[in-house]
């Protein structure tokens, strides 16, 4: 696909660059971002690429909080952003440059996953690349680029493209493929894997309830041992947290259930921040937002021409829930289902809710493109 269209990904590389600068050029002693979470990341990319190096069945049991051991699973691991790393880090010795390489990565990949999921969808190359366009660079999802446990999330696209073409085609190596990307997704960030469970949920549940056949002996006969084999790894990196759990008593508590009224104006876009800056000023709109949740006034009127232009369109009819189902989970109570199903093995591992909405700015981006 990229191959014959090699302007896609230099388009992405280009806007890549564009958006991050000065990274390009001072991604050596720029930090990402303020806060704690930055220099947290910084060191598990950097304690990964030693790990690696050095005693790789070892990666989990981290220098911190001796002498208990499995210490990096405290945390998100982010082994697949470390090998994406790693390379720059044994070479230069600059923990800071090798995370900032991996966190510009991920907004590219974002970007393919993007198209790649449009292209599987259906769309036209120009909407495919909107699609990719819009779900890399919309401010919720572009401004947690220095969150890398949120921002390498490229996986979810990609597989959920193969499940798609699986689902309407049968090939049993699409199934594998999706297979594949799961585990992948699981080596690179737990938060992505729970967003990927949600989606693929939804997608087979959609695929069911427009009259597709169960056929479960062809699923499992599909799968076959390859597929298992492929989901083995995202299963192994399961342990390490149930170990947390268990030895260390790591358990999530509901202390997030949802976010403020303000938070869905809230962007980091300077042209959208004036646009609903023209609102009246309703008492909860003077809240302060937890989280910048507003994709874009473009985005949205996009999005609406989608579902109004295709509303017999079986793939806005898969996006459109998917995008309210993720809105249900971030909303609070006593609206929001987050309470109640928060205890679920897979979603327990997000610990605020809000950051479903990048699987909804994935939805978003697919109804846009439909819109152009």
């Amino acid at each position: 696909m990229f191959r014959r269209n090699w302007q896609v990904p230099a388009a992405y590389a280009a806007l890549t660059l564009l958006m991050t600068w000065p990274l390009a050029v001072r991604g050596g002693d720029h930090q990402l971002g303020g806060g704690a979470d930055p220099w947290l990341f910084i060191w598990t990319i950097g304690w990964n690429a030693h790990a690696l190096a050095q005693a790789p069945w070892a990666i989990f049991d981290a220098n911190i909080f001796y002498p208990r051991g499995n210490t990096l699973a405290y945390s998100e691991h982010l082994i697949g952003s470390a090998l994406l790393a790693a390379p720059v880090i044994w070479i230069t010795g600059n923990a800071v440059l090798g995370t900032n390489v991996a966190a510009g990565a991920s907004v590219f990949l974002c970007a393919l996953g993007g198209y790649f999921l449009g292209r599987r969808l259906g769309l036209s190359r120009g909407g495919a690349f909107l699609c990719g366009l819009i779900f890399a660079f919309t401010p919720p999802r572009f401004g947690r680029i220095y969150q890398l446990h949120q921002a390498a999330i490229y996986f979810v696209p990609f597989a959920l493209g193969f499940l798609h073409t699986y689902l309407r085609q049968g090939r049993a190596r699409d199934l594998r493929r999706a297979a594949a990307m799961l585990s992948l997704q699981a080596l690179t960030s737990g938060h992505g894997t729970a967003l990927l469970v949600v989606g693929a949920a939804i997608m087979i549940a959609h695929h069911f309830l427009a009259g597709g056949a169960l056929e479960w002996r062809k699923r499992l006969r599909d799968t076959g041992v390859a597929g298992v084999l492929l989901l083995v790894p995202a299963a192994l990196l399961f342990i390490p947290y149930w170990r947390a759990r268990r030895d260390a008593g790591l358990v999530r508590t509901l202390d997030d259930a949802g976010v403020t009224g303000s938070s869905w104006l809230a962007t980091t876009s300077r042209v959208d921040t004036w646009l609903t800056s023209q609102l009246p000023p309703w008492p909860w709109r003077q809240v302060e937002p937890d989280v910048a949740l507003f994709p874009g006034v473009l985005v949205l009127l996009l999005a609406a021409a989608g579902v109004v232009a295709a509303r017999r369109s079986r793939v806005a009819w898969l996006f459109l829930p998917m995008l309210l189902v993720t809105i249900w989970l971030t909303i609070g109570p006593p609206f929001g289902i987050w309470q109640f199903v928060s205890w679920i093995p897979g979603l327990n591992f997000i610990r605020v809710p809000s950051r479903f909405m990048l699987l909804g700015m994935l939805a978003l981006a697919v109804l846009a493109a439909r819109g152009v």
